[in-house]
C-alpha cells in the first residue's frame, strides 16, 4: 500500500515525541507553520483528524498513540542505522593503507609516523608489508612505496629518499678493528644478506671501489636486511646497508660509516606512488603533503 509522505511522518512523530508543535519544529530545524502543514498532509492522507488541539496543547486517541509509538520505534531504528552507516563511512574515509617493504616500514617510516598521527589523529594509517609491487588500481590500497626511477604507467610518484649502499659498523667493532681503508675489510667479519636482490650488495660495492676480489676474515649470513643491521649494531661485523635503513642509526651514533663512498642501488630510489585521479581523497593529500615536508625528508 501507499505510504504517507516521509516529511509528514517525521512531523507527526516529532510532535507526539516532544509534546508540542514548537518543540517539534525546533527538533526538525523547520518553522512551526511547516510542521503544521505536514500534519495537515498526513491527516488528509488518512482522511481523519489525528491531533486534536486543546487549551493545554493537543490530545490523540488510542489508535494514533499506538501508531505514533510504532513510528517512534521505526525512527529510532533508522537513526541508529544512519549513525552506524555514517560511522562506518567515516572510518573508511579516514583509513589510509600504504603498501611497502617490511624493512622500509621498520627502519624509516614507522619511526617517523608519530608526527603524522599527532597532526591528523583521525586518520587510521595501515601498513601492508609486501615485497611485490602492489596494483593500486585493483587492490584496497591507497599508496605504495617503491624502489625505481620514479615512473610507473598510470601513476604519479613523489620522491622520498635516495637509496645508496655503503658499509656500516658499530663503535665497538671500529675500536677493535679500525677501518681506515677498504683493504682493512680483509681483517673484518662481513655481514651479508643471502636473499635476492640483497645478496648482490657487497659484490656491487666492492667491485665499484676496485676490491672485487677482496676476501674478508669471515662472513656472517642473514636472510633479511633488518637482521643484518641488528647484527652490525651488536658489533658482530660490518654490514652493507641502504640509505633509508641506516639514517636513524647513523644519526643516533649506533652505527658508523667508515668510508665515504656510496654506490647507487640498481633498483633505484624510494618513491611514494599513487594513482592519477581528478579528486584525490583528503587522507591521501594530507599524507603526501606530510611526506613532502623538508623537515621529514632530512630526518
Amino acid at each position: 500500500m501507499a505510504l504517507p509522505p516521509l516529511k509528514s511522518l517525521l512531523a507527526l512523530e516529532a510532535v507526539i515525541r516532544h509534546g508540542s508543535v514548537s518543540k517539534a519544529a525546533l527538533a526538525l530545524s523547520v518553522s512551526q507553520p511547516a510542521v503544521s502543514q505536514q500534519l495537515r498532509v498526513i491527516e488528509k492522507f488518512f482522511g481523519r483528524r489525528l491531533i486534536e488541539r486543546t487549551a493545554g496543547g493537543f490530545s490523540v486517541d488510542e489508535d494514533v498513540e499506538l501508531y505514533a509509538a510504532r513510528l517512534q520505534r521505526a525512527m529510532d531504528e533508522i537513526r541508529a542505522a544512519t549513525r552506524a552507516f555514517q560511522d562506518r563511512t567515516d572510518k573508511l574515509e579516514n583509513r589510509l593503507t600504504v603498501a611497502l617493504l617490511a624493512t622500509f616500514a621498520q627502519r624509516w617510516l614507522i619511526p617517523r609516523l608519530a608526527g603524522f598521527q599527532q597532526a591528523h589523529p583521525s586518520i587510521d594509517v595501515r601498513l601492508m608489508t609486501t615485497s611485490q609491487p602492489t596494483d593500486l588500481g585493483r587492490e584496497d590500497v591507497d599508496l605504495s612505496i617503491r624502489c625505481g626511477g620514479g615512473s610507473w604507467p598510470g601513476h604519479d610518484s613523489q620522491f622520498l629518499v635516495a637509496n645508496k649502499i655503503f658499509p656500516v659498523a658499530s663503535k665497538t667493532l671500529m675500536r677493535s678493528c679500525p677501518l681506515h681503508d677498504v683493504s682493512d675489510l680483509r681483517g673484518a667479519v662481513l655481514i651479508r644478506v643471502d636473499t635476492p636482490p640483497r645478496d648482490r650488495d657487497w659484490p656491487h660495492w666492492l667491485g665499484a671501489v676496485g676490491a672485487g676480489d677482496l676476501e674478508p676474515k669471515s662472513w656472517q649470513t642473514y636472510s633479511t636486511s633488518t637482521q643484518a643491521l641488528e647484527a652490525a649494531t651488536a658489533g658482530l661485523g660490518v654490514a652493507m646497508v641502504h640509505t633509508p635503513f641506516a639514517l636513524d642509526s647513523l644519526s643516533a651514533g649506533h652505527l658508523l660509516k667508515p668510508f665515504a663512498f656510496e654506490h647507487p642501488d640498481d633498483d633505484g630510489d624510494y618513491f611514494l606512488v599513487f594513482r592519477r585521479q581528478h579528486a584525490e581523497p583528503r587522507r591521501i593529500t594530507l599524507f603526501r603533503d606530510w611526506l613532502a615536508t623538508g623537515e621529514l625528508r632530512n630526518q
